[in-house]
C-alpha cells in the first residue's frame, strides 16, 4: 500500500506501542482508549476471536450495553464485515471497509445499516483482524460517524499496527487466564444442574445477558464453545 503515513502518525504508533506493552488486566480496554485518544477512533469494539471467525467477550468504547447487546442477540447475523463471512479476504487483506464488499448504494438499503447502525449514529465501518503467529485471536471493529470515514490511511495505520496489536494482546490475554469468578462458579453449578439462562438469571438475580456474559467468559477460560462441552469437561 503506497500510503506515506504523517510523521505524527509514525510518533503516536511507537508511543501506543509503549503504552499497551504495560501489562494491564485491562489490555483491550487500554487499547481502545488509546486508539481514540491517539488516532481519534471514538466508537470501537474489541473481540475475542478463533479461527473459524466466532467472536466471544466484547470490550467496546463509544458504544452503550443496548448496542452491544442488540448485535449479540440479532445484528451480528447481517453485519456484512463478520469475520465469518469474509474469512478468505481477511487472511489476505487483514481488515475491510464497507466500501470494499459492498456498492456504495447498497449499503444504506442494507438491514444491518438501517436496524443497526443508524440508530448508533454510525455510518461506516472498518474491522481488523488481529493475529498473532499466523493464528486470528481478535477482531477490531471500528465505526464512523459520517459515509466514507475510513480512507486508505486507516488501512495503512492498521497494516502497521494489527499485529503489534494481537501480539501483544494475547500475551497479556493467556498470562491473565485465571481460577472462575465467584460469580462464574455460581453459573457453573446451575449450569451442571441442567439450568437455562433463563433459570440462571432468577436463580442468582441478574439479567439474561448478563448471564449470556458471564458464560462467554467461562467458555473462554475453559477452551470450549458452549454448554454441552463445558459440562464434558468438567
Amino acid at each position: 500500500m503506497n500510503i506515506t503515513l504523517p510523521p505524527s502518525d509514525y510518533e503516536n504508533i511507537i508511543e501506543f506501542a509503549s503504552v499497551i506493552a504495560e501489562p494491564s488486566e485491562n489490555i483491550r480496554t487500554i487499547i481502545l482508549e488509546e486508539l481514540a485518544e491517539r488516532f481519534g477512533y471514538t466508537k470501537s469494539i474489541f473481540w475475542i476471536a478463533d479461527d473459524e471467525g466466532n467472536l466471544f467477550d466484547p470490550v467496546f468504547y463509544g458504544l452503550n450495553d443496548h448496542a452491544i447487546y442488540s448485535y449479540i442477540d440479532n445484528y451480528y447475523k447481517y453485519d456484512l464485515l463478520h469475520p465469518q463471512k469474509n474469512l478468505p479476504l481477511y487472511q489476505s487483506k487483514k481488515m475491510l471497509r464497507l466500501i470494499d464488499v459492498i456498492m456504495p448504494d447498497e449499503i444504506e438499503s442494507s438491514t444491518f445499516y438501517q436496524g443497526f447502525m443508524v440508530p448508533q449514529d454510525t455510518h461506516d465501518e472498518m474491522v481488523i483482524t488481529l493475529t498473532h503467529k499466523n493464528k486470528l485471536v481478535g477482531v477490531l471493529g471500528l465505526g464512523g460517524q459520517a459515509k466514507n470515514t475510513f480512507t486508505a490511511t486507516d488501512c495503512k495505520r492498521f497494516l502497521m499496527m494489527s499485529e503489534l496489536i494481537g501480539t501483544t494482546f494475547i500475551y497479556q490475554y493467556e498470562s491473565d487466564l485465571t481460577l472462575l469468578s465467584e460469580r462464574e462458579k455460581e453459573v457453573v453449578a446451575l449450569v451442571k444442574e441442567g439450568k437455562t439462562n433463563k433459570e440462571i438469571a432468577e436463580k442468582l438475580f441478574i439479567s439474561h445477558n448478563t448471564v449470556k456474559k458471564h458464560l462467554q467468559n467461562i467458555y473462554r477460560k475453559y477452551g470450549v464453545k458452549n454448554k454441552i462441552q463445558l459440562v464434558q469437561k468438567l
